[in-house]
């Protein structure tokens, strides 16, 4: 699904690779309307009928985010939509997350309003199986100045999930806990922050070094380094903690990112859009199990064609280990990148690379399946970070495991009596592009 800022739409490919095929291969691209600048979307079930939904930030402003329903007919080649509602948030949404966070069973989503200085919150209200999404009027989760990336996870083990985001302007990743009575709206602790290098952009959250804490990795474009923040809340703390950050030096101009095994060591790794090099960074962790301090390997860099802003990362061909994608915003194309490492080996190494045609200025990228019942696939829909162009995302039929990252993971406690229904966990989105 390929959101073309030009031409104000996505457009969405369909996955036809054979199962362990070399290389890929994906249909012409089909197109459905957005409205004027689509920057970040996130595939999610939005109204619990079993299909990934879509959900789009767009840089206006005011900013706006949209949400549209699929309606495809299950095993359909041809996707469709119903019509878009549109939900007013601050000005210039630039990123978009997703997650239960007022615990209801539905899940909800956080833009990153970057002209508005604040993370937006929006509770799902639709209708079960309804195909017109409705959301509350947007409320404040937290101010943070000129916000770029924005996830969720949760960060002090309560059964809640938290927001997590990038302040562009001053170095700093906050983190809101969330504060949320189950069965109450949702509400968020003043947002605390935490020193970055210069530039942070995407944001990811994952378990780095094996504690079974969720860490925090930012892409910082103005450093061409991953600066990475290690957990130290105390489980169900009202106020979270992490080591200083650590840098790990990236490709130029690093500006998203995504979290995935690509050696099959049950470690996370992280593979980096670098817009200034137009490579892409992979960066294996070496991280000892509970270490105080983050290890990654040197990065090494696949060339892309012009100008890399977003990644994603999903079993594309069904071998059992996760591929990446990249969007290029110096040429109106997607880089697609078959992971061919061996499993355990120090080297990541991935088959020809791919270009497919996209809309002008693609920014962002996600990958799930829209053609299959979620309870029947394995697929999983990822998180489009910030963008400052169009969002490029790859519809497959044939989508394994997306990457751990429990970056916009929903609400994973037990749920309250009066949930109106549940979310499957092949619906929830794990994965982040940027601008």
């Amino acid at each position: 699904m390929c959101a073309n800022r030009a031409a104000n739409c996505v457009s969405v490919f369909l996955n036809c690779s054979p199962m362990g095929a070399f290389p890929a291969s994906l249909a012409a691209k089909q197109d459905c309307n957005t409205g004027n600048l689509p920057m970040a979307a996130v595939l999610h079930d939005l109204n619990g009928d079993g299909k990934l939904d879509l959900a789009v930030a767009r840089d206006c402003a005011p900013g706006l985010v949209t949400a549209m329903i699929n309606t495809t007919t299950l095993g359909d080649p041809t996707f469709a939509f119903g019509t878009p509602t549109d939900c007013t948030v601050t000005n210039n949404a630039e990123a978009l997350a997703v997650a239960d966070f007022d615990c209801d069973g539905q899940p909800d989503l956080v833009s990153a309003d970057y002209g508005g200085n604040r993370v937006s919150y929006l509770e799902n209200q639709t209708g079960f199986g309804n195909n017109t999404p409705a959301f509350a009027a947007a409320t404040s989760a937290g101010a943070v100045a000129a916000p770029r990336g924005v996830t969720a996870g949760d960060i002090n083990l309560d059964g809640r999930p938290d927001v997590v985001v990038t302040d562009s302007a001053n170095a700093r990743v906050y983190v809101a806990l969330n504060d949320t009575t189950f069965g109450a709206a949702a509400t968020f602790l003043s947002p605390v922050g935490f020193a970055v290098s210069v530039g942070p952009s995407g944001v990811v959250v994952a378990d780095f070094n094996g504690d079974g804490l969720p860490d925090i990795a930012t892409a910082c474009l103005n450093t061409d380094t991953v600066s990475i923040l290690l957990n130290q809340t105390v489980p169900g703390d009202t106020v979270p903690a992490f080591a200083a950050a650590v840098d790990c030096a990236t490709a130029s101009g690093p500006l998203a990112l995504t979290v995935l095994d690509v050696n099959g060591d049950g470690k996370k790794d992280l593979a980096v859009a670098c817009r200034s090099a137009h490579l892409m960074s992979v960066l294996l962790n070496n991280t000892a199990p509970g270490a105080a301090s983050p290890s990654f390997a040197a990065n090494v860099d696949c060339a892309v064609v012009s100008a890399p802003v977003a990644i994603a990362t999903g079993e594309l061909n069904g071998d059992g280990v996760p591929d990446l994608v990249v969007t290029n915003r110096g040429s109106p194309q997607a880089s697609v990148f078959l992971n061919k490492t061996a499993p355990g080996s120090t080297t990541p190494a991935f088959d020809t690379r791919q270009d497919c045609a996209t809309g002008n200025e693609p920014s962002g990228v996600a990958i799930g399946d829209l053609v299959s019942p979620l309870e029947t696939s394995r697929a999983q829909g990822s998180l489009i970070g910030p963008g400052t162009g169009a969002i490029v995302a790859l519809a497959c039929r044939r989508l394994g495991e997306i990457s751990a990252a429990p970056s916009v993971r929903g609400f994973q406690g037990p749920r309250p009596e009066a949930a109106r229904f549940s979310i499957p966990e092949q619906s929830i989105p794990k994965d982040q592009g940027g601008f």
